[in-house]
């Protein structure tokens, strides 16, 4: 306004008008705000219920095109330890450094022409990457230079899950195969017709043997595989899911599957009995699941923004912390390690942005906790009678005051260091 008045396009009558407007707008917005703050009780729980879904921040990288989708993601082994790579709806495979620098470390492209699905690591060298496309192929590229290696051409629909396992690898796509390839040749070895309706969404390790693999399929079945013959069998079938299954992990003895409703599902790996069912554990469908058994957690994402640590400590699997983002849809997880040897979890999703999470490392039982569980086992093995019977014989062999002998003193001079057997 005042360069305007000076310019003499505007007079000072005017521009101050003009200025007294906004500040009466400015003070109107100020008051509906107090006043809105001041008649809905809820304000403050709503304020604390939008700030815990952000309790556990990400950190975000950026190289991928706009409005790309990441689909795809992973951590190598190797040369590749700890480095994540993503992929997506713009075609192409970017390697990461997150240590050195929020944007692409690489960027490998000039083969693919639909959206990469799947990403997978040579092990344990990490020498090469494969990546799986909705063109039908697998690109295998070299890792340090990017070069593209071979191109494996097989499936006749979309290639949906990949998996690197003893040398080789093996492919799911939509055209109901699972395919083994020998990487050297690069021609298939051993072919699995699964029969399930509208093909096979995932294909990982199932713990047991690298030649034996387990399905997610898209008529809600999860299959047992041995991959060392051709044919259609199957060793076990885990059912229960009434439609498509997109996620499987295998957790100690729990072979676990997500599907497209948001339901979890828990079987027994032995005898294929299901142990548990979560229902709506996602409000949306559950696209990636990614199991950590050394750790004994287990991540899932899911299209409604979410992503959840499991663990199964009790035996069966509970939600220990969730990551929401509210407004954006995730589609690949994968768990490394950070700088520091802390777990952290990639997630891929609609913002064309690589997020990384660092879930906060499991808690140690509190005070109240540990006090509680030393009650209940001094009750079962008789520690107060067996103290309040002989009382009088150790009261003669050493003095004891009443208030030694109350249970808040003798937690506290256990859990101080005391000699538990006193």
């Amino acid at each position: 306004y005042q360069r305007r008045v000076r310019a003499g396009t505007l007079s000072s009558m005017d521009g101050q008008r003009s200025m007294d407007a906004d500040d009466k707008f400015l003070q109107q917005v100020e008051s509906e705000i107090k006043d809105f703050k001041a008649n809905q009780e809820d304000f403050a729980q709503a304020a604390a219920d939008v700030n815990q879904s952000y309790l556990f921040p990400t950190e975000r990288f950026f190289g991928h095109l706009e409005d790309t989708q990441i689909f795809a993601c992973t951590t190598g082994h190797g040369a590749l330890a700890n480095i994540p790579l993503s992929a997506g709806t713009d075609t192409t495979v970017r390697v990461w450094q997150p240590e050195v620098d929020r944007h692409p470390a690489h960027t490998w492209t000039g083969h693919h022409m639909a959206r990469v699905s799947c990403l997978a690591v040579s092990d344990p060298t990490g020498g090469c990457v494969f990546s799986g496309s909705w063109d039908h192929t697998i690109a295998m590229w070299q890792n340090g230079t990017g070069k593209l290696l071979k191109v494996l051409e097989g499936h006749y629909s979309e290639v949906t899950s990949i998996l690197f396992e003893d040398e080789k690898l093996f492919s799911a796509g939509l055209d109901q195969q699972v395919l083994v390839w020998d990487c050297r040749t690069g021609q298939t070895v051993v072919s699995h017709k699964s029969g399930a309706t509208g093909g096979i969404e995932a294909v990982v390790e199932s713990g047991e043997s690298k030649q034996v693999c387990l399905i997610g399929c898209c008529d809600g079945t999860v299959g047992l595989i041995d991959m060392r013959v051709s044919g259609d069998q199957m060793v076990r079938r885990f059912n229960g899911h009434g439609n498509r299954v997109a996620a499987v992990a295998r957790i100690g003895m729990f072979v676990v599957s997500g599907n497209r409703s948001g339901h979890v599902m828990c079987h027994d790996f032995g005898t294929g009995a299901v142990i548990q069912q979560v229902q709506d554990a996602h409000t949306n469908n559950i696209t990636a699941m990614q199991a950590c058994n050394h750790t004994g957690h287990l991540y899932t994402a899911s299209l409604d923004g979410s992503v959840k640590e499991w663990s199964n400590s009790t035996g069966l699997m509970k939600v220990t912390q969730t990551l929401t983002s509210m407004d954006l849809m995730m589609h690949a997880i994968a768990v490394g390690t950070n700088e520091k040897n802390e777990r952290v979890v990639y997630v891929g999703g609609d913002d064309c942005t690589l997020r990384r999470w660092t879930p906060n490392p499991p808690q140690g039982p509190t005070d109240e906790e540990l006090k509680a569980s030393l009650e209940a086992r001094m009750a079962r093995s008789g520690f107060y009678s067996e103290m309040n019977a002989h009382d009088h014989v150790k009261s003669e062999v050493q003095p004891v005051s009443d208030e030694t002998q109350t249970e808040e003193n003798v937690y506290d001079f256990i859990m101080n260091g005391g000699p538990a057997e006193e």
